[in-house]
């Protein structure tokens, strides 16, 4: 076999597809036009937006997580928008206590190099 025939399912350190950027689960999509990270992973809030749309973002749209968390892609708690309004959603959030209690288990969560403690469902 070529090495570049050994992607995918093919590939000796293939682990089913899922791959972690920080907090965000990504997905093995290698046909999907807009991937996140790698050229070949999309986040898996982005399909499941996509999903709920029935078609993929476009570039200005963003998906937006209504109570802060980053880890709950529950569909009820996705929102897509553009870049300009959740530019504005955040800055008033920015004033909420419950958004700042979420920010502070976030990083409480990570070890002094910043870097997430535990693992993920």
């Amino acid at each position: 076999m070529k090495p570049y025939e050994r992607t995918g399912s093919k590939n000796s350190n293939w682990k089913g597809g899922i791959c972690y950027d920080r907090l965000r689960k990504g997905i093995y999509s290698p046909n999907h036009p807009n991937p996140n990270f790698n050229h070949i992973y999309v986040y898996e809030y982005v399909l499941i937006a996509e999903e709920m749309l029935g078609r993929y973002l476009k570039k200005d749209e963003i998906v937006h997580h209504r109570n802060g968390d980053v880890c709950d892609n529950r569909p009820e708690n996705l929102e897509v928008i553009t870049q300009s309004e959740h530019i504005l959603k955040h800055t008033k959030d920015l004033h909420n206590e419950k958004w700042k209690e979420n920010l502070k288990l976030n990083i409480s969560n990570r070890d002094e190099k910043g870097k997430f403690r535990g693992r993920l469902q």
